[in-house]
């Protein structure tokens, strides 16, 4: 092979790779992310006891809820978010919260409360290849209360962030319900009814 050809072969196998995009390792299915919430309590800054199967677990007495609305013996709260849209072009969140009380035991019949959440965006569209976004957070949507059920629903639009034929990955960093006085009140987490 002449050196002209070599270097030929050699100049396509270099522009090849050039633009090739970047595995940006995207799953195939994660369009949906379903999260429960748990009442928010404050943190344990100074402990003062242990618990009683294992001491060596600090904690602090009594609990400190944050807000003075509470979850009722049915109560539990959900927020669905999904990509959605024809072009998967937007998220869609959904929050429900079911049998909310006052500080008074009563059902909540009016006011709201409001979703906040945080999030970063990886994409391969960027003029870079992939990149990815600083922390975008958002207060939305309200859900309104009647009776004690709360319900809301809202559509982010992302724009380019989720352009067809571009991998992206959306991470939900923080998901937080605050009360209609601004104080938080519910968190993403996981628990148990011992009446169950």
């Amino acid at each position: 092979m002449s050196k002209l050809s070599c270097l030929i072969v050699v100049g396509v196998v270099l522009s090849a790779a050039a633009t090739v995009r970047a595995d940006p390792n995207m799953p195939r299915r994660a369009r949906r992310l379903r999260v429960e919430l748990v009442r928010a309590y404050a943190a344990c800054a100074q402990p003062n006891q242990g618990l009683i199967d294992n001491s060596a677990i600090t904690a602090c007495g009594p609990v400190k809820p944050l807000s003075s609305f509470n979850f009722g013996r049915q109560g539990h709260g959900r927020v669905q978010i999904q990509i959605g849209g024809t072009l998967g072009n937007f998220l869609r969140l959904d929050v429900a919260l079911r049998d909310v009380r006052d500080a008074a035991g009563k059902p909540v019949d009016r006011g709201s409360f409001t979703l906040h959440y945080s999030f970063r965006i990886s994409t391969d569209f960027c003029p870079s290849g992939e990149c990815t976004t600083t922390q975008i957070t958002k207060a939305y949507p309200s859900a309104s209360c009647s009776n004690g059920r709360c319900v809301g629903t809202g559509v982010v639009d992302l724009g380019g962030f989720l352009t067809p034929g571009f991998d992206a990955s959306i991470e939900i960093e923080q998901i937080q319900v605050f009360d209609s006085n601004g104080t938080l009140f519910a968190v993403q987490g996981i628990g148990r009814n011992a009446s169950e």
